[in-house]
């Protein structure tokens, strides 16, 4: 019974997070496309520079906007559906209540993962092409500094991936320890 709890819920928050996601991804496109066409023009015009700045800007905000939206519509579904109307429903139905948290619990995290997943995707693809083609007109300078930028993001990802294994090992040995 819980996969089918597991099914309902990802498909009730899928229909507000996977257009959130794709929206990201759609203006990471857009700023590494904007990127090409500033290549192939690099004596930009202040309306172009503008535009670009202005492009960058709306991406990060769509890349704040991602993290805040996954985290506060699975605290929305959890109080709706346990702590109204609603939840008089889901308590009635034939399972128990740990299955109604574990399957609220599983879909908060397997949201939260492909959340963070889409942001480093999409931060992937704005930052890798946008140092790329830097380096291409700037030979001599900028190369070292674009490749930097992109091991710079990733190395970050690493640190907090390594950081959070070490966490979750020692919360799990004290676990055992009591």
């Amino acid at each position: 019974m819980l996969s089918k709890l597991l099914k309902y819920e990802l498909r009730a928050s899928g229909r507000i997070l996977l257009p959130v996601y794709a929206l990201l991804l759609a203006s990471a496109g857009c700023c590494s496309l904007f990127y090409k066409l500033a290549a192939d023009h690099p004596y930009r015009t202040g309306a172009a520079s503008v535009l670009m700045g202005l492009l960058m800007m709306a991406f990060w905000i769509f890349v704040v906007a991602t993290g805040a939206i996954t985290a506060l519509l699975m605290i929305y579904r959890f109080y709706k559906n346990y702590m109204t109307d609603e939840g008089y429903l889901m308590f009635t139905l034939p399972v128990n209540r740990h299955q109604l948290i574990w399957a609220k619990l599983l879909s908060a995290l397997l949201y939260t993962a492909a959340s963070a997943v889409a942001v480093t995707l999409s931060i992937l693809l704005v930052r890798v092409p946008g140092a790329y083609l830097a380096s291409k007109f700037f030979p001599q300078t900028l190369l070292p500094m674009g490749l930097a930028n992109a091991a710079g993001s990733l190395f970050s990802i690493l640190v907090c991936v390594i950081a959070y294994a070490i966490l979750t090992r020692r919360e799990k040995r004290a676990q055992e320890a009591t």
